[in-house]
């Protein structure tokens, strides 16, 4: 016998009585269990992760919600928060977080979860605010708050210590440093014009400079007046100017003051423009020499000494070259050739020029003679400290001894640096530095 069937007419009734049943329950529900309805179902999606599906189920219990059910609006809030989390969606995670803290300050898993999404955000300042309430609620009890606090303070410091360094305003060392350095330099092309200026015009504010309105003069004009900050600028305002004819000098002086300023990788740019083959030969040597010497102190070694190698191929009479590779002498363990280094070092001092012997009886005058930067014709200055402190150390020049008195007299006389009752610069610590060395010369028989 077979089984009676049913109607189709019948079970579209069947279906249709449960839909109308459920529809009048949900009819009688009130709004905040409606929404917890929707919630409960969004619950259910989630674990399945059905992200989105929950998604749109919080925010119907969002909409139904009376706005006087503020902590179940909060819970509404974070679970969407939740969902967003799981779908990455970092921005909305902490609008919905925000949302949730404005109907409960106190949420504690609101303020983890928002904590965590600004950290990714990089919004450092929001994650540390919200980690910091969350541990005081917690009475810094929970160990997984704290190290979140630690870490978040660790890298917001690290951020604003880069911001600052960043912003910060160049400063120049101490202008003894600064005259220290240029001096190292006897074949800089731009340091030396500016040494061609008369000195006593200088003090009386006044040289002898080119009447110009060119910036890069007026650089010059604060290098020899010792008015470091302006020097960039200056120069700046100069390679700017497209009809300058002094813009290679202008860059050499500024990618100087750059390094001097600590501005390394600016340093750096400029003196890579002035490697190029179309630059002239001595400005282009002269950058080398300091790119070398920056290379180095970062510890590209092999870069460095490339540029020095570049150098000695430009021009390798250049005494400076010699001068500053001398002071690498010993890189990864391998020691220079003595045959090589040491004697390219001290013979670099020496600077044997227009391919002339030196006098071997005048040896500690033109040995010194390279760092005083006075060729030619020109007589040396006899108030010169270097001569004297240099000379105190050359001991035997053609078989003839020097005066031990006299010997050690311009040996210390050198460093003091006193002559015709000049007043001695106090805040120069050579000065007091080697005077200890000396104890009583007034005694000496």
């Amino acid at each position: 016998m077979e089984p009676k069937k049913k109607s189709s007419t019948g079970e579209d009734k069947s279906v249709k009585d449960k839909l109308e049943s459920q529809n009048d329950l949900e009819k009688e529900l009130s709004p905040l269990e409606k929404a917890q309805a929707d919630k409960n179902k969004g619950n259910k999606y989630f674990k399945g992760g059905r992200y989105d599906q929950a998604i749109n189920c919080y925010t119907d219990a969002i909409k139904v919600c009376p706005p006087e059910e503020k902590q179940d609006l909060a819970t509404f809030y974070h679970n969407r928060a939740a969902a967003y989390e799981k779908l990455m969606n970092l921005k909305m995670v902490v609008e919905d977080c925000t949302e949730a803290l404005k109907n409960n300050s106190k949420y504690t898993k609101c303020l983890m979860r928002r904590a965590n999404a600004a950290e990714q955000l990089g919004d450092l300042t929001q994650a540390l605010e919200d980690v910091t309430a969350l541990c005081i609620l917690e009475g810094f009890q929970n160990p997984k708050s704290l190290m979140t606090a630690d870490r978040v303070l660790k890298q917001l410091g690290q951020s604003k210590a880069k911001e600052t360094y960043a912003n910060r305003k160049p400063t120049m060392p101490s202008k003894h440093f600064i005259r220290t350095y240029l001096k190292a330099f006897t074949q800089d092309p731009v340091i030396n014009e500016a040494g061609t200026l008369d000195q006593s015009s200088v003090q009386n504010g006044e040289t002898d400079i080119p009447d110009t309105d060119s910036p890069y003069y007026e650089a010059l004009r604060q290098m020899k007046a010792e008015k470091f900050e302006e020097i960039i600028p200056n120069c700046t305002k100069e390679i700017d100017n497209d009809q300058s004819c002094k813009c290679v000098e202008a860059r050499l002086l500024r990618a100087t003051f750059y390094f001097l300023g600590g501005e390394t990788e600016e340093s750096l740019a400029d003196f890579k423009l002035l490697t190029e083959d179309d630059v002239n030969k001595k400005i282009r040597v002269n950058a080398l020499i300091k790119k070398g010497s920056i290379l180095i102190q970062q510890g590209k070694q092999t870069d460095g000494l490339d540029c020095f190698a570049k150098a000695v191929r430009l021009d390798p009479d250049n005494a400076d070259i010699y001068h500053h590779r001398g002071h690498v002498s010993n890189y990864d363990n391998k020691r220079l050739d003595p045959d090589n280094a040491d004697i390219y070092h001290h013979r670099g001092h020496v600077s044997n020029y227009d391919n002339k012997r030196l006098d071997p009886d005048n040896a500690d005058i033109y040995h010194h003679r390279g760092h005083v930067s006075n060729y030619g014709n020109k007589r040396l200055d006899p108030d010169n400290a270097d001569i004297y402190h240099h000379r105190g150390h050359v001991s035997n020049y053609g078989n003839k001894r020097l005066n031990p008195d006299n010997a050690d007299i311009y040996h210390h006389r050198g460093h003091v640096s006193n002559y015709d009752n000049k007043r001695l610069d106090p805040d120069n610590a050579d000065i007091y530095h080697h005077r200890g060395h000396v104890s009583n010369y007034g005694s000496k028989g």
